[in-house]
């Protein structure tokens, strides 16, 4: 008889536990959908929108906020060196679990990017160190338009890149980062038209036809797997690998090309780059 008064007692705690997790549950649900809507109803895109413009270099046209929550920022203008392109949207947002992903120091975001001719989207995630968060991975896609690209630089390039990257280790030095890198076009054209300050001999329009790029990366050793480009005024083959260094620039190449071009009259070359990013030495 007390064996079954106890079980029954226990029956009753049990489900009186489950009865007030089940009240808590919903009194979240209903205070996170109260401060979602008010997000919504009192979000001030105004305020924001002057900040942003404040700074001269960026205008926007307008700002919204998205579900779940994030904020895209409209009709974008991004003067850099005196120059500027327009992005149609860039938007970003948390992940979903950022606030569980943060109990672990970690916050992924998401941010996605259009222009009228580019699509670019990409997972940027940080890590809690020494009291601050610093990025430590990306992930990212897309397709880019050289146009989009050439606007800072004194190259006029057309044609469309595909691409996909995955690297991590970013919080422990660009020397410890891995991950792999996948490129390709099918078509890519180069005007080079300032030859004097690029240091170029050639000055016109320069077809690259298809080019693959392949590459894993691992502990800051950069390796291609696949380099080639075919069917242009120029096609070729890299291989051979980049070592990171803290300072980028000098980086330690150790690459081995082989070069032909329809351009002159000459026969395919092969030879090895060596040096750093900042002072490479042919040979």
């Amino acid at each position: 008889m007390n064996d079954n008064s106890k079980r029954d007692r226990n029956k009753e705690k049990r489900k009186s536990l489950v009865s007030i997790v089940k009240k808590i549950s919903a009194y979240f649900s209903i205070f996170s959908l109260g401060v979602i809507c008010g997000l919504y109803i009192f979000f001030p895109k105004d305020l924001v929108k002057n900040l942003l413009n404040k700074s001269g270099n960026i205008y926007v046209d307008d700002v919204k906020l998205l579900f779940p929550p994030g904020i895209a920022l409209q009709s974008l203008d991004l003067k850099m060196n005196g120059k500027e392109i327009r992005f149609d949207q860039v938007s970003i947002s948390p992940s979903l679990f950022s606030l569980f992903t943060l109990l672990s120091g970690e916050i992924p975001f998401y941010i996605k990017i259009k222009t009228h001719l580019s699509s670019v989207k990409a997972e940027l995630s940080f890590l809690k160190s020494s009291g601050s968060f610093v990025p430590s991975k990306v992930k990212s896609e897309g397709v880019v338009d050289l146009k989009d690209v050439s606007q800072f630089i004194d190259v006029v390039a057309k044609g469309l890149i595909r691409y996909s990257i995955e690297i991590s280790g970013f919080e422990k030095g660009v020397t410890a980062v891995s991950g792999k890198v996948n490129l390709y076009t099918e078509k890519m054209t180069l005007e080079i038209v300032n030859s004097a300050k690029l240091g170029s001999f050639f000055e016109g329009e320069l077809s690259l036809g298809k080019t693959k790029v392949e590459a894993l990366i691992n502990q800051g050793f950069l390796r291609f797997l696949n380099f080639k480009s075919e069917g242009g005024d120029v096609e070729g083959v890299i291989s051979g690998t980049v070592r990171f260094e803290r300072s980028l620039q000098n980086s330690q190449l150790d690459l081995t090309v082989e070069l032909k071009t329809k351009i002159i009259n000459i026969p395919k070359q092969k030879f090895r780059i060596r040096g750093t990013l900042s002072s490479p030495q042919i040979s």
